[in-house]
């Protein structure tokens, strides 16, 4: 009273892309230096279907992007980098060299890198961010200086002219040291220092003279030293200790 037939049925199972891993660093940058960004990204199914892509999007257009090193695309007009890896390499680790804009120590913060996974039509990701500090250096000053001449016992005009080579409003001269002075010649405005040496503000500089003994006749040289100051820093600072430039010590 029983019939029975036999057939098959097939069983189709999609491959899904799992959620690759990702690793990435804070950077610190040097103004007017460079940084390779550190990044790692990893497949965590090794069948070798899978082709693993790492992205960073946010990028300032102002800044430089090199990829010499790290390979990848940049399209500064979206500020993104795309590095698309072959299928087979299940690991990778780098990242582009930055370049901030020349004299700028503001920061570029919230950097989206993206680690994704891509399997037969499905596609699985990752994201996390980076800040890239911009540390402030002061650039090495200018001075100007002019001969003068006069009668001993007389005040003799000097003209000293400090300047700044950042002029993006950032560094500022703070003060300005003269040496060289014979016995018995003083400034009319600064403090004397035990070595000799005289220091003046930027603001003293204006009508200073040279007070001269009566009497003498000849010629000497004065020496003069400028040091410039990041006075205007724009984000967060990790090294203080170059934020100060002088010219060539005497």
């Amino acid at each position: 009273n029983e019939m029975s037939v036999s057939s098959t049925l097939g069983v189709c199972v999609y491959p899904q892309a799992d959620q690759p891993s990702l690793c990435v660093q804070d950077a610190c940058v040097k103004e007017d230096g460079s940084v390779a960004l550190e990044i790692s990204a990893s497949l965590n199914d090794p069948d070798g279907y899978e082709r693993l892509v790492v992205r960073i999007t946010g990028i300032d257009p102002a800044w430089g992007v090199d990829t010499s090193l790290s390979g990848g695309n940049y399209n500064a007009a979206t500020g993104t980098w795309t590095l698309i890896l072959p299928l087979g390499v299940t690991s990778w680790s780098g990242g582009p060299t930055l370049y901030p804009p020349h004299n700028s120590d503001v920061d570029m913060t919230g950097l989206v890198v993206t680690a994704a996974a891509f399997e037969y039509g499905t596609s699985a990701s990752v994201s996390d961010t980076i800040d890239v500090i911009v540390d402030a250096v002061a650039d090495f000053p200018n001075i100007a200086l002019h001969d003068a001449a006069g009668e001993g016992g007389q005040q003799i005009a000097l003209c000293i002219e400090p300047s700044v080579t950042d002029t993006d409003g950032s560094e500022s001269i703070v003060k300005v040291f003269i040496g060289g002075l014979p016995e018995g010649f003083s400034l009319s405005a600064g403090t004397q220092l035990p070595s000799g040496i005289w220091v003046l503000t930027p603001a003293q500089l204006n009508g200073l003279t040279l007070n001269t003994p009566e009497g003498f006749n000849g010629e000497f040289d004065l020496q003069a030293r400028a040091v410039s100051r990041e006075t205007d820093l724009s984000d967060i600072e990790k090294d203080s200790s170059d934020n100060s430039a002088n010219t060539v010590s005497f």
